[in-house]
């Protein structure tokens, strides 16, 4: 549920901004995962989505993406990624 909430308002957040970006999500063959993926001017955002605990970045996403960002939103910075 928190994934789908997060989510759901930042596509809410980037359309009243009018921010034209691409969304995915990123997963390999073993499991590694990014629950969100931002594509905007040719770049790269990626957001591990965790309520309670941090995350780190998959080593496989920055060999794959050495130019992209990498964040964890959780229940005490979802504000600033939502609004």
């Amino acid at each position: 549920m928190w994934e789908n909430f997060i989510i759901s308002e930042r596509v809410k957040y980037n359309n009243n901004n009018f921010r034209n970006l691409n969304l995915y999500f990123w997963r390999t063959w073993g499991g590694k995962e990014i629950d969100l993926v931002e594509e905007a001017e040719g770049k790269l955002y990626g957001y591990e989505l965790k309520f309670k605990k941090d995350s780190k970045m998959p080593k496989e996403w920055k060999e794959a993406y050495p130019e992209s960002e990498f964040d964890v939103v959780n229940k005490k910075n979802y504000l600033d990624f939502i609004s």
